[in-house]
């Protein structure tokens, strides 16, 4: 909800904001400036390379939402992924030992 992101910009100015995307936009980097969000938070399923380079490119931070599966992480991580959110952390932690 984008007017809750802005919202919460003009009422707590210092906090660090993400937008969470199920489908992204055609630019996420654009939408989250537009907004002051320092994080693009995508389903895991829609992250690729050139997402991960185009908001490290805007000092933005990429996350990805809910991994469940030790070789997507792995992935994810291998694209350079800031954050993982899951639902199975030990599912996770075997797939990132080799990463």
């Amino acid at each position: 909800n984008l007017a809750a992101v802005r919202n919460t910009r003009l009422l707590c100015p210092e906090v660090v904001l993400g937008i969470c995307y199920l489908e992204a936009p055609p630019d996420p980097v654009a939408v989250a400036r537009e907004h002051s969000a320092l994080v693009v938070h995508h389903y895991w399923g829609t992250v690729r390379e050139a997402t991960v380079r185009a908001a490290h490119g805007a000092g933005l931070w990429v996350g990805a939402w809910t991994v469940n599966d030790g070789a997507e992480a792995s992935r994810l991580a291998v694209l350079g992924v800031d954050a993982i959110a899951t639902d199975a952390p030990g599912r996770l932690r075997a797939g990132l030992r080799n990463v």
